[in-house]
């Protein structure tokens, strides 16, 4: 395959991962809003197409998942760009005898932004206590757990 070939391939893929990338991210800010106006905490029993608040709060969540894995693999494919607009901005300039640096420079970018968010996960995961969930102006969260 010739490098024109491999342009238009790399290209195609490119344009099917920022599609895919920019669905997901629209399908986030559209359950993110279903869940904060048409199915807020407290709205009781409510449904939207069959689906409830807790089934609309994974389908959220799985498009945050598919969102993240999209844009690692963005990130990936956009990698020589990353680290160039890196090393830019330490000051290390953006030729090849550089690039050891600039994929040093990428790396440890990729490992504090992977340690904000371990720290996080482990600092919410100490702050767990049993307990009911607090709610703005003592409301439930419309799941009755038990005899009603």
């Amino acid at each position: 395959m010739g490098a024109k070939e491999f342009a238009v391939k790399r290209n195609a893929i490119l344009l099917v991962i920022d599609v895919l990338l920019l669905l997901a991210v629209v399908g986030l800010l559209l359950t993110g809003l279903l869940l904060s106006f048409v199915l807020p905490p407290g709205s009781g029993r409510l449904v939207v197409w069959s689906l409830g608040r807790h089934d609309w709060g994974s389908v959220h969540f799985w498009l945050a998942m598919a969102a993240l894995g999209l844009a690692g693999v963005h990130l990936v494919l956009h990698w020589a760009w990353v680290c160039a607009v890196a090393a830019g901005l330490a000051g290390k300039g953006g030729t090849m005898q550089h690039a050891g640096r600039r994929a040093v420079i990428g790396g440890v970018g990729l490992l504090l932004l992977a340690g904000i968010v371990a720290g996080f996960l482990w600092a919410a995961a100490s702050a767990v206590q049993p307990g009911e969930p607090r709610h703005a102006g003592g409301q439930g969260d419309g799941y009755h757990h038990g005899g009603r």
